[in-house]
């Protein structure tokens, strides 16, 4: 089965192929077992460019003996190759099943059910291998069964739109349905007619359209197994088979291969592999080739259960007479999705250190699910980045209803050509898949930015402490644009007994506390654990039987926030009626608008639950649907410890990593070391970086709070940065102080990323490591911007060839845009970060920090003779540098950087026609606190927002060196008030002059609704 999408705009589909250039052929191929006929169909496009197409093709060649081969792959099931990369990928099954036997259909309801548990008895037929483990009970053996392409029993062709991805052309084959016996799998019940008894594979491959498709076309494909039933049939005297537990399917097994003409590093291999955490806190970023992934150093006992995602099924016994011919790789693991890199250069070396940067690379490999409704699904590779598998987590649900995997997804992304971020296209279809654009992003919903109570007052909390702040950040509101405070854990007596106020400490009650919140101005927001409960609370003593256990009856571990506590099970309706209850009594009858909802992943926690067909991953989505229910359209929720995957079009805003900290690394006793869920700044920092790509695609990122007070072990350099990465990610921001006690000068800091703009950044290096110390923010007065940062051949030749109207690029520009008012112009926002421990040299190519070649201050052109070169202003530190115009891209920009310091820099084209706004120490975008602009030939209005109170200064570059007249507020100064930072260079003919010259103005907003009040009029 050959399908190729070929460089074109035609479409393919069933009606249209015998009329079309297209060749269409079917012909029979005796299969190795000379029992049956296979059709094999060849679809082959063919485009101007002959050679040129993503195909994906399906081999019915049967397997060589076991003994014959000593190496992996050699005839995969299928591959997948793209015509624009060295690489492909091929997988060695169509299909991997690892199940478990159950004899008694009723007595399996109390089987275990916990992932990862296999268990063993007798031998096993053809390709059903034995997975191995120490137990052994009669009632139940483990096996596995590959499938492979030479048992296809029936194909089709189709044409389909599948949302999220967009109209494909689809391919369904037809497998034997799962069987111990090998006599039965003959028989007319397995291989017959009857397609409702077949397991079904769809290969879908994106048709290229140049109006809305994708630049480099995904393979998606899903697997959906019929239900079995112990009776015996109606129409023969045989004997169904028995009942099974389903615990583990394998999508994909195999290998991504490279040209041996690859012209990249490692032989032109990949060199690194973007890991995922499964929730919240979970570690995520990119690790080298060959490095140990980064995971928790608590024990599995304290901290297992909190990154416990999909399971990568043990290695069989004698794996190496499996179709694999080796063990599955588990090197690295990846929950819901992963992305391999080349970043090498020839040499080998990686691109941050040759002064390169992502976007610089070779080719990328995207691989993950569309949803993960169905199952926790896994990424996993070997320790080179060669072998790869995918696995969808079943959990051994009973096959007494049907079973089927969530979309999955590979994408070959071509060299050159990610600017955007490799993974865009995936997380984008994501994004549509489940609708996020019509119920989150859609929804008028605010940039949330206020106070949280946790990170001060922890469960200390009361209404005086409470009222005190609110009052607080209703004074900050002249400064600050706070529009939410949200109440955290320590009202309730425990967790689970939600209506169980503290007494004494919340006399007025609830609904008072949530009218004074809303009477600040503020929206007021409750911290929920709905599906968590304290051991000593009401409801575990009254409800026992609600609570997940697992084999042995004992309650799951749910690993340990400074307690242990029990997960409710979410497949028991009483259990969902009491999380209603518990969500309506807040919004409705309390009145908290907001909703914070923790510790989701209770929900989910291994284990026996109540409706035995559900897998843990339909278990937290029918507690998501639950909650989101029960809050209403209107309810902004914010989810924490959650699974990620499955709440993509849930929940509003995600916290994107662990806990923060008066720390910067987790402090003594616990391990330092730590990557994953212990609480300090560094986590903070990683995980919200290198998920700057979800926010405004999934959702708004939460990266959880700043703490600006003095009585934390953080340095003024980092709490900035903590300030700088919240700001770059464009979702909320919250504090967690004693408002009352802050200082003044800690103050400050926020009021310079307030409002939020709602652009996140792309963080250029974050394919090389799992700290990126390089972001990029756009800023432009241009409505629709459609552009490209490199002018490289390669990226000549996609857009040539493809014809696409970039709307992968087009999408991220916008997200990654901050729009400021007509006449700014466009420029760049670089944030250059030193992550390490001591003092360091930050170094980026210089073009990452250039304007983009395409964008002009004026239009979409770029002069080639413009010779006035860049303003350069550096936000934090408030100063101002100016560099030629663009040379060689292999220059660089440095910076020396205290530890754990970044600064932001902003660098736009000079204008010699205009009075230009060049920077300000008001707002880190330094145009976005900008409400218009008016050049006039004598000079220029600059009027401020003038809705918050701020006082700085600005930097304007006036292009001439006349005596001018000044207006501040309404009061005139004279030349003189106003500071001269710079002359600027100007070589023509090369003779050297001056264009002009660059001036500080010293501003004070009031916001006292005067009509003057942030307006700069400077004249010749």
């Amino acid at each position: 089965f050959n399908l190729t999408m070929p460089f074109t705009e035609d479409t393919v589909n069933n009606a249209s192929v015998e009329q079309s250039q297209n060749v269409y052929e079917c012909k029979c191929i005796n299969d190795h077992e000379s029992s049956k006929n296979t059709v094999h169909r060849a679809l082959h496009s063919r485009p101007t460019e002959p050679d040129l197409g993503w195909t994906f093709l399906l081999d019915p060649s049967p397997p060589p003996a076991p003994s014959s081969v000593r190496s992996f792959g050699p005839n995969p099931s299928w591959t997948f190759s793209s015509p624009l990369s060295e690489w492909s990928i091929s997988s060695f099954v169509l299909l991997s099943i690892d199940y478990r036997r159950c004899i008694d259909v009723n007595s399996s309801q109390g089987f275990p059910k916990a992932a990862g548990r296999r268990l063993i008895s007798g031998a096993s037929p053809e390709n059903e291998t034995p997975a191995a483990s120490a137990t052994e009970i009669g009632s139940l053996e483990s096996l596995r069964r590959d499938y492979l392409a030479s048992e296809v029993l029936w194909n089709e062709l189709d044409e389909a739109q599948i949302k999220g991805i967009g109209k494909c052309m689809v391919l369904r084959v037809g497998l034997p349905m799962i069987t111990t016996n090998t006599k039965e799998r003959n028989r007319n019940w397995h291989c017959g007619d009857d397609r409702s008894n077949h397991i079904v594979v769809e290969y879908a491959l994106q048709q290229f359209n140049g109006d809305a498709g994708c630049d480099s076309p995904p393979l998606s494909w899903r697997v959906s197994i019929p239900p079995i039933t112990n009776t015996r049939s109606s129409s023969t005297s045989i004997q169904l088979p028995p009942s099974f537990l389903i615990d583990n399917l394998t999508v994909l097994d195999g290998t991504l291969d490279v040209d041996k003409n690859a012209c990249y590093g490692n032989e032109g291999g990949p060199s690194h592999i973007y890991c995922n955490g499964w929730q919240s806190w979970s570690f995520a970023g990119t690790v080298p080739r060959c490095m140990e992934q980064p995971r928790h150093a608590m024990p599995n006992i304290f901290a297992g259960e909190f990154h416990r995602g999909g399971a990568v099924p043990s290695a069989p016994k004698n794996w190496w007479d499996t179709v694999a011919r080796g063990p599955p790789p588990v090197f690295y693991t990846s929950d819901a999705f992963a992305c391999i890199t080349c970043n090498e250069t020839m040499e080998g070396n990686a691109n941050s250190e040759a002064g390169l940067l992502d976007e610089s690379g070779g080719p990328a490999c995207v691989l993950g699910w569309i949803s993960q409704h169905h199952q926790f699904g896994v990424v996993a590779a070997d320790d080179n980045l060669k072998r790869i598998a995918m696995h969808a987590e079943v959990d051994g649900v009973l096959m007494t209803n049907p079973i089927q995997t969530d979309w999955a997804w590979a994408q070959i992304v071509s060299p050159h050509c990610y600017d955007h971020e490799p993974m865009a296209g995936y997380l984008d279809a994501v994004a549509d898949y489940v609708g996020v654009m019509e119920k989150i992003l859609n929804t008028n919903h605010p940039r949330a930015m206020g106070w949280c109570s946790w990170y001060h007052f922890y469960e200390e909390i009361d209404e005086k402490k409470l009222v005190n702040n609110v009052a607080s950040l209703a004074k900050l509101q002249r400064m600050v644009n706070s529009n939410m405070c949200i109440v955290d854990d320590g009202y309730q007596t425990a967790w689970g007994d939600w209506d169980s106020i503290k007494p004494n400490k919340f006399e007025m009650g609830m609904r008072w506390l949530a009218k004074e919140i809303q009477n600040a101005g503020c929206r007021p927001g409750l911290w929920l654990a709905p599906f968590a409960c304290d051991k000593h609370s009401e409801l575990a003593l009254r409800h026992p039987e609600w609570i997940i256990r697992n084999d042995r009856g004992v309650p799951a571990n749910s690993a340990n926030c400074g307690k242990f506590f029990y997960g409710l099970d979410a497949t028991i309706p009483e259990v969902r009626e009491h999380v209603k209850r518990s969500v309506k009594r807040a919004v409705e009858e309390w009145g908290f608008t907001v909703l914070k909802l923790d510790f989701l992943y209770a929900a989910c926690l291994p284990g026996v639950r109540y409706d035995n067909t559900k897998s843990r991953a339909e278990a937290l989505h029918l507690a998501l649907t639950t909650l989101r229910e029960a809050a209403g359209p209107k309810t902004f929720i914010i989810g924490c410890g959650c699974p990620l995957a499955t709440a993509v079009g849930i929940v509003d805003s995600m916290r994107v990593s662990a806990d923060t900290g008066p720390t910067w690394a987790p402090p003594f006793p616990f391990p330092w070391w730590d990557q994953a869920n212990l609480p300090c700044l560094r986590s903070m920092i990683r995980n919200s970086i290198n998920r700057m790509c979800l926010s405004d695609r999934w959702w708004y990122n939460d990266p959880d709070c700043l703490l600006l007070r003095e009585t934390t072990s953080l340095t003024l350099e980092e709490i900035r940065s903590a300030a700088t990465v919240a700001a770059f990610s464009g979702g909320m921001v919250l504090l967690s102080d004693d408002l009352p006690a802050l200082d003044k000068t800690r103050v400050e800091i926020i009021t310079k990323i307030s409002p939020l703009t709602g652009a996140a950044a792309i963080p250029l290096d974050m394919h090389l490591g799992f700290l990126p110390s390089i972001l990029r923010l756009m800023c432009s007065d241009i409505v629709d911007v459609d552009i490209d940062h490199k002018s490289g051949a390669n990226c000549a030749k996609l857009h040539d060839l493809c014809r696409t109207s970039h709307s992968t690029i087009q999408r991220a520009r916008r997200r990654n845009r901050i729009s400021v008012c007509p006449g700014l112009g466009s420029w760049n926002i670089v944030a250059l970060c030193n992550w390490s421990d001591a003092p360091a040299v930050v170094r980026t190519p210089i073009s990452a920090m250039l304007p983009p070649l395409d964008l002009n201050v004026d239009d979409c052109s770029y002069e080639s003779g413009h010779s006035a070169g860049y303003h350069v202003f550096a936000f934090w530190s408030s100063r101002y540098i100016w560099i030629p115009e663009r040379t060689s891209e292999e220059k660089t920009f440095s910076k020396k950087l205290n530890a754990h310091d970044c600064e932001i820099f902003h660098v736009k084209s000079v204008d010699r026609s205009k009075v230009q706004y060049v920077g300000s120490s008001l707002h880190y975008s330094c145009g976005f606190e900008v409400k218009s602009i008016e050049n006039e030939q004598n000079g220029a209005k600059i009027f401020l927002k003038n809705d918050l109170s701020r006082d700085g200064h600005v930097y304007l570059f006036l292009p001439n060196f006349l005596d001018c007249e000044w207006n501040i507020n309404g009061h005139v100064c004279s030349d003189d008030s106003v500071e001269h930072v710079m002359s600027i260079p100007l070589y023509e003919n090369n003779l050297k002059s001056f264009s002009g010259r660059v001036v500080r103005v010293r501003v004070t907003v009031m916001a006292n609704g005067r009509k003057d009040d942030g307006i700069i009029i400077v004249r010749y």
